[in-house]
């Protein structure tokens, strides 16, 4: 909203030279002794603390960082901003306002940790949850008003057929710029107005530590709130708000589709959906990816969840440019870049599941009834261990047994073949070998004759 007195220390009004103001430093000083002043007395006149009782002399100068509008409807959510706040801000301000080094191409590049981050759901069993929140929320506030603020209003979910409104706020103007190019864009309007499912609150900065973690996301069902505490990545941002998201989707529009944790490939002209950990998009595939880390299966269609794609860089043929952050973790580079397709398809030809069974336990291709793939859905063996492709935490409050009926249901009614692709199997494959297979399902020409089926 205004500049603290700590910031005059990087201020251009500041003379560098002479450690003196100019004039316009001094007026700039007087303002903010002035703003500081105001906020005390509305604190000690106002029972609520919002900012709807402000005078107008508080907002003297509109201008990037303070808009009374915006500033308004963060009062309505307790947060009265110290120094700067940004709604949507646009990326050149963004790389401004980041920590990092820009490289030749004038990529940006942060380091983040690699770990994900801990999800934790509010809910009333939750004896490890409950009697910390309300104090930890508090404090997450606190810590955002002392920091430049960086919001962003969006969807995930790019179609009407799927489409959950989100509003991040964040302390971070690099992850801002990163989420940018993930979720998906939505017509402003003033933000009272704007229609939110979603709210979530991100503390990079904050240090506390729940359950031996410093690093974790706390899910509120109820009021649709999500707190993100810690230093984390994109990638672990974005599953963290994916689980909310399906958890929101699944009771609010449940009979109209469903939030599938997995990447949507175009092969030959048919859309594939393929549950994998991630390692898919690692490798240069030649597909085209229409949908990564997520989509919604509806009736209609298939509908990217993300308008973007986080990949490491060694699996991309064209090198980040300016407006790209590259988050340098221990061994591995990532950049999340804009996914170039449409936001709705057609139903997938096929759903694989792509697992890593060195042990053999299942042949290289196994083809699936609409029963036995369901029952794969739920059970989520992916060669190690057993974990539902839904996801961990995915749909919280949720029926599986309802999640997995409307995916078998889907699965039945549209026609959709179903597989299990071993990578890990008798010889082994290659990203070369695992790419002709996929498009060999694609087509409806893949070969599993011979192969036993162990889910038979």
């Amino acid at each position: 909203m205004w500049r603290n007195l700590g910031s005059f220390r990087e201020n251009p009004l500041i003379s560098s030279k002479s450690n003196s103001f100019n004039k316009v430093g001094e007026k700039q000083l007087n303002r903010d002794y002035h703003n500081l002043n105001t906020l005390r007395r509305i604190k000690e006149k106002s029972k609520v603390g919002g900012l709807k009782e402000q005078d107008d002399q508080f907002y003297e100068v509109e201008r990037l960082g303070n808009n009374r509008e915006w500033s308004i409807e963060l009062s309505k959510l307790d947060i009265q901003p110290i120094r700067e706040s940004f709604r949507n801000l646009h990326s050149r301000r963004l790389v401004h306002y980041s920590k990092g080094s820009l490289d030749k191409n004038r990529a940006l590049h942060v380091n983040v940790p690699k770990q994900p981050l801990a999800f934790h759901v509010k809910s009333k069993d939750n004896a490890l949850i409950v009697p910390i929140y309300k104090k930890l929320f508090a404090n997450l506030k606190t810590h955002l008003q002392f920091n430049n603020i960086f919001a962003r209003d969006a969807s995930v979910g790019a179609h009407s057929w799927a489409q959950l409104p989100i509003r991040i706020i964040s302390d971070s103007s690099a992850l801002d710029l990163s989420l940018s190019h993930l979720v998906s864009r939505v017509p402003l309007r003033s933000p009272s107005e704007q229609p939110i499912s979603l709210t979530v609150y991100i503390a990079s900065k904050l240090n506390r530590e729940v359950d031996g973690s410093k690093s974790f996301a706390i899910f509120d069902p109820e009021l649709q709130n999500l707190l993100i505490v810690g230093e984390a990545s994109t990638n672990a941002v974005r599953d963290a708000i994916g689980k909310a998201v399906a958890s929101i989707h699944a009771k609010k529009f449940g009979d109209e589709g469903l939030y599938l944790n997995a990447d949507v490939l175009t092969l030959k002209n048919k859309n594939v959906v393929v549950f994998n950990d991630n390692s898919l998009l690692k490798q240069k595939i030649s597909s085209d990816i229409f949908s990564a880390h997520g989509a919604f299966w509806t009736h209609n269609g298939l509908v990217k969840a993300w308008s973007g794609a986080s990949r490491t860089t060694q699996s991309l043929n064209d090198t980040p440019s300016f407006g790209s952050v590259v988050e340098n973790q221990k061994g591995e580079s990532f950049v999340t870049l804009p996914l170039k397709t449409p936001n709705a398809t057609e139903h997938p030809s096929a759903v694989v599941f792509l697992i890593s069974d060195s042990k053999n336990a299942l042949p290289t291709l196994s083809k699936l009834s609409p029963s036995q793939a369901a029952q794969f859905f739920l059970a989520g063996y992916n060669g190690t261990k057993f974990q539902p492709f839904f996801g961990e935490s995915l749909y919280h409050g949720v029926d599986p047994n309802g999640v997995v009926k409307r995916f078998k249901d889907l699965v039945e009614n549209m026609g959709v073949n179903a597989f299990i692709l071993n990578t890990a199997g008798p010889k082994g494959l290659s990203s070369e070998e695992t790419q002709k297979i996929l498009e060999s399902i694609a087509d409806g020409t893949a070969n599993v004759s011979g192969q036993k089926n162990k889910w038979e």
